[in-house]
């Protein structure tokens, strides 16, 4: 650490993540770079979720952590931000995990570049088992305007937006708004996209690998309720008229009609209704020649 490396805060929703919090919480202690601040918001739990929380809150004096009513990860996020005084922000899921140069990577990267969104790489592990992990390669790998790389992740299909992927400016979120706390399903999508479009550049940072666990079979991006879906609907909707305002021309309108194909791919055909709304925005965008495959919401 340095002298004039700024606070961190690290802000973690956790429902009913009795199982992998721990492993998470120890993911950032380990980190070469110290200087940061955890909050863990439990949402209404059932488990020994915020006991785990309240323990390591115990023994550093870095970790706060709170509970709330069950209100959603959204409204977690943003109760921990509000508690939060870090100069750069991380969101984290309590089930994902960081390589321990991951945050002094960013953070030497963010002193150079101060109003820029700090990327970097990420991979799936599956059964718990971190032998299973491998890098899943993104052409947005590099330095590119924030609406360019909007653009570019989405012409691909579903992208990941994947929280602890990203170190943000604090100033970002403070101007232009937390998370939608209407949203249950997609959320991250809704919010980084808002924020990408308003930072001048995404830096990539190399260094930096988000491990995100993968296979959980009563995790929120598996569920395909109703409500759910109608979240997944409004987020990408709002999503894609965000695009629309910052750029109009036809590789934004194609990179939003890959967004609304895939939607349809995976509201059809529990969802006819949203099925119908999603090609109809396809049609009206010029169309698109995104294939068939189950989209991953």
């Amino acid at each position: 650490m340095k002298d004039k490396d700024p606070l961190v805060s690290i802000l973690i929703p956790a429902y009913n993540a009795s199982l992998y919090l721990a492993e998470t919480v120890q993911s950032i202690m380990t980190q070469a770079f110290s200087a940061w601040e955890m909050i863990i918001v439990d949402d209404g739990s059932q488990d020994d979720t915020f006991s785990i929380a309240r323990d390591f809150a115990g023994r550093d004096s870095r970790i706060q952590a709170v509970a709330q009513p069950n209100a959603g990860a959204s409204a977690a996020r943003n109760h921990a931000f509000r508690l939060s005084k870090g100069q750069w922000v991380k969101y984290m899921d309590a089930d994902d995990l960081l390589n321990p140069d991951s945050l002094a990577a960013q953070v030497d990267l963010v002193n150079q570049f101060p109003d820029c969104i700090i990327s970097g790489k990420w991979g799936r592990f599956y059964r718990d088992d971190l032998q299973t992990f491998r890098l899943s390669s993104e052409s947005v790998w590099r330095d590119m305007p924030g609406v360019d790389w909007i653009v570019e992740s989405w012409s691909k299909g579903p992208n990941m937006t994947q929280p602890g992927i990203f170190l943000i400016p604090r100033n970002i979120v403070e101007k232009f708004g937390g998370w939608d706390e209407s949203l249950s399903l997609v959320d991250d999508r809704e919010f980084f996209t808002r924020i990408i479009l308003q930072s001048p550049f995404i830096k990539f940072c190399p260094d930096s690998v988000l491990y995100y666990r993968s296979g959980l079979g009563g995790s929120l991006s598996k569920t395909r309720g109703e409500k759910a879906m109608a979240s997944a609907w409004k987020a990408t909707d709002l999503s894609a008229n965000y695009l629309l305002q910052a750029r109009k021309d036809a590789q934004a309108r194609r990179a939003c009609a890959v967004q609304y194909q895939a939607f349809a791919y995976t509201a059809y055909p529990g969802f006819p209704e949203l099925t119908d709304k999603a090609e109809a925005q396809v049609r009206e965008l010029g169309g698109s020649d995104f294939p068939f495959r189950e989209a991953s919401f």
